[in-house]
């Protein structure tokens, strides 16, 4: 069988090129696998809690004013029934609290592991932008805050050299690789050889 059967997706070889001198800055990609993992793992492991939480903090809502909201005929009838039922505000007080837990998750990690599971991962971490050192516990927080007006332009802020959203650009951070260039291929290769070697040892 020819070697090359066993190389595809470019695993042959590469030449040795001149690497850039200086920090690796995440890629916009990389930075969105990474905040799924860290999405996904806080929903794991607070799921249940905000459940609890939403279903008590909607109870406190007057339940037979949200009743005659739904039945009533007209839009600005069924928001002011909805208004004053007080379930605006038990949402408002829902999402603060949700948002607490994940703040708390976020930045207790970053200050406890210097990263994210996300991150941590892909060989991430958020560092200053002009010194490269770990952000302090105020910027950590602010960067978090600044996730809500950052959000909806990240996929388009970040296209710059730097690759660096609106909340890094409040905070004066950068998320840099810590890991070499080509780690995560040379994993990826070493899996492969050891899966090629396992299937061809009867051969």
């Amino acid at each position: 069988m020819k070697p090359n059967f066993w190389m595809p997706f470019g695993l042959l070889p590469k030449k040795n090129e001149p690497k850039p001198e200086g920090p690796r800055f995440a890629d916009l990609y990389e930075r969105g696998v990474a905040a799924a993992v860290d999405f996904t793992i806080i929903y794991l492991v607070l799921h249940d809690l905000f459940n609890a939480a939403a279903s008590y903090l909607y109870g406190q809502a007057d339940h037979a004013l949200l009743q005659q909201g739904v039945n009533a005929p007209h839009l600005a009838e069924k928001m002011q029934l909805f208004w004053q039922s007080g379930l605006l505000h038990w949402w408002l007080v829902n999402a603060l609290f949700q948002i607490l837990l994940i703040g708390l998750f976020i930045v207790g990690s970053q200050l406890y592991f210097h990263t994210t599971p996300g991150k941590y991962l892909l060989g991430l971490s958020v560092r200053r932008k002009d010194t490269l050192e770990l952000p302090s516990v105020a910027q950590y927080v602010l960067r978090f805050v600044a996730y809500i007006p950052a959000a909806p332009l990240f996929f388009i802020i970040t296209f710059n050299r730097q690759r660096r959203g609106l909340h890094d650009r409040i905070v004066g951070t950068v998320v840099i690789h810590t890991r070499p260039d080509g780690w995560y291929w040379q994993q990826v290769k070493r899996g492969f050889y050891w899966l090629r070697a396992r299937l061809t040892r009867g051969d």
